[in-house]
């Protein structure tokens, strides 16, 4: 009984201790400048790589997004009902079914509440009292304009009117789902990212100011990181809390648009629950 007592008590002993090192990080993600380098490739057809490489620590472990959530509040933009002059934000969803090999449907709009109006699309421009809407010209043609093709429940055909394109009706799922194709007016939901990039570019006066990809391309180099190393993250952890994170932008253009310039980057990262880390800055690179 004895032995019994104290082989109990060195388990207890030994839980504790483990528990007193355990660290008690905060939720908030915490993140850290280790590495930021250029690679030119060789060969014209292929695109150069601006390499950036972290240190993060997050105290309850929630960092990372699949590349396949595409459900709210991980949805790539929200759609808009337009009703009396106003527009009210409705976002997606992913329909998959329960088969062997499963149908996926996405995105699915989300069936609002207490909400009514038309999805909004350039269409909708026109019509009175939307003239604040912006027109079909760059950049709003690829920021607030989209060629899409979306899910609508049938159950919710008041959303879209008689000039909407229905290209497919879906029956044998529930629930069953039209097929809507439509440039339609969208938002981009900044949460599908939990990296968040700025590009600095040094000024004559020496100050950086931010280069807008958005505006200028179209573009983001914002991204999503799982919590797992997937192309163009790579992730080695060294506890459930802490690791590195590189991560390798790559485009065509780095070399024609900062040639002879000095060029930072601007980042924090957001973990599940959309808490912001610390923002932090890169070192300086000369094109």
């Amino acid at each position: 009984m004895r032995k019994l007592f104290s082989i109990l008590l060195i388990g207890v002993l030994a839980t504790a201790i483990g528990c007193e090192d355990e660290p008690n990080y905060p939720i908030i993600p915490y993140i850290e400048f280790k590495e930021f380098w250029f690679e030119e490739t060789p060969a014209p057809e292929m695109m150069d790589s601006l390499v950036l490489t972290i240190k993060f620590r997050d105290g309850d472990n929630d960092l990372g997004i699949d590349p396949l959530e595409h459900s709210f509040p991980y949805h790539w933009a929200d759609f808009f009902l337009a009703n009396n002059g106003e527009l009210s934000p409705v976002s997606t969803w992913v329909l998959s079914t329960t088969e062997a090999s499963p149908r996926v449907f996405d995105p699915v709009i989300y069936s609002p509440s207490e909400k009514s109006g038309k999805l909004a699309t350039i269409k909708t421009k026109s019509e009175p009292g939307y003239e604040f809407m912006p027109s079909d010209e760059f950049p709003y043609s690829c920021m607030n304009y989209i060629y899409e093709s979306v899910y609508i429940e049938q159950s919710n055909v008041w959303m879209i009117d008689d000039t909407d394109n229905i290209i497919e009706t879906i029956d044998n799922v529930t629930p069953p789902l039209f097929l809507v194709a439509e440039t339609f007016y969208t938002e981009y939901n900044e949460n599908q990212f939990n990296i968040i990039i700025d590009f600095l570019v040094e000024q004559p006066d020496g100050s950086f100011n931010k280069f807008d990809w958005r505006t200028n391309f179209c573009a983001t180099f914002d991204g999503r990181f799982s919590n797992k190393s997937a192309s163009p993250f790579t992730i080695k952890k060294t506890s459930r809390w802490e690791g590195q994170l590189t991560y390798a932008m790559k485009s065509s253009y780095f070399i024609t648009l900062f040639k002879g310039k000095k060029l930072k980057l601007r980042i924090y990262i957001k973990d599940r629950a959309f808490h912001n880390s610390n923002v932090i800055e890169t070192d300086v690179i000369q094109f």
